[in-house]
């Protein structure tokens, strides 16, 4: 199956336009808080027809100095040695980070996740991040 999440962002109005097909909703990370873009239940590309799953475009303005954040499903995917998985600490790492501009978030959270892993090798799954300031 196959995830695809899809975005035109406004820099001018500070809004995005996008609509998703089964992918993670990317976070919103602002001075108070991080939630997920608004996001209706969708289905993964090629699962069903699009005339009985149809995929939405939706528009949302985003918050001046807010960040938003794309990741793959490896980022949340991640277990320690305890078996805990890293989407338990990350809403507290947002937190704790919420002043870093995009380039030191994505750095920071590099390093927490393989100091989380206790190693940068053997990830089960690929990670990618992508983050813009807003």
């Amino acid at each position: 199956f196959i995830t695809a999440f899809y975005g035109i962002y406004n820099r001018e109005t500070k809004s995005i336009l996008y609509s998703n097909a089964g992918h993670y909703s990317p976070y919103i990370i602002t001075m108070s808080e991080t939630t997920t873009l608004p996001d209706k239940k969708t289905i993964p590309l090629a699962m069903s027809t699009t005339e009985k799953y149809p995929h939405e475009n939706v528009e949302v303005t985003l918050q001046p100095n807010s960040k938003l954040l794309f990741y793959t499903d490896g980022l949340l995917d991640v277990k320690n040695e305890n078996g805990i998985f890293f989407e338990e600490h990350i809403n507290s790492l947002f937190a704790q980070n919420n002043q870093l501009d995009s380039k030191a978030l994505i750095d920071t959270l590099h390093q927490e996740l393989i100091n989380f892993k206790g190693s940068e090798n053997n990830f089960i799954d690929d990670i990618c991040l992508i983050c813009i300031d807003v």
